[in-house]
């Protein structure tokens, strides 16, 4: 059986016997959520929205995963990825729980095959990469050469550092 208190929030009520009970409070909810992760690892460009808020009176709370609140609007951003929790408090008193994760891109990484020039002088040194990790789409700047492929060939000793972006503009360098 279905009830309604003075606040007009719904409840589940078990029948039989003497003994009956209020075993769960379920309160019916148009509430949905969008979000948009994190673009790039460790970074803070999270979004948290309810889709069509409604007018007031509604209240919101949003909570990281420590109890925290980061927002008190339909929409909150600037969020680091991580568990957060929705309150949503209406109709005087009724309040829905939401749960929603925002996920970050893995860490762009790069692992490098180094051959050492032969000798002092030769230009016979080679760097071979592999990437992983990010939003793929990788490129390449060396320097102090000029290239962006992700190996280098011909190399002279000395030391040379690699940035890598990705297609969501993630960046990570390597000596």
């Amino acid at each position: 059986m279905t009830i309604e208190d003075a606040n007009g929030c719904d409840g589940t009520l078990m029948l039989g016997g003497s003994d009956q009970a209020l075993l769960d409070t379920t309160i019916t909810t148009y509430v949905s959520l969008s979000q948009q992760n994190i673009l790039c690892y460790g970074g803070s460009t999270g979004v948290v929205s309810v889709v069509n808020p409604l007018s007031p009176p509604y209240s919101y709370s949003w909570q990281d995963i420590n109890g925290n609140v980061v927002g008190t609007t339909s929409s909150v951003s600037n969020l680091p990825a991580g568990d957060y929790t929705l309150y949503s408090s209406y109709n005087g008193g009724c309040t829905t729980v939401e749960h929603i994760t925002l996920l970050e891109s893995a860490l762009v990484h790069s692992d490098a095959v180094v051959t050492d020039a032969s000798c002092n002088g030769s230009s016979d040194g080679s760097v071979v990469t592999t990437t992983f990790g990010g939003a793929g789409g990788y490129t390449y700047s060396w320097s102090p050469v000029s290239s962006t492929t992700s190996d280098l060939m011909n190399l002279m000793a000395g030391g040379y550092e690699l940035t890598i972006t990705d297609a969501n503009n993630c960046m990570a360098s390597f000596p």
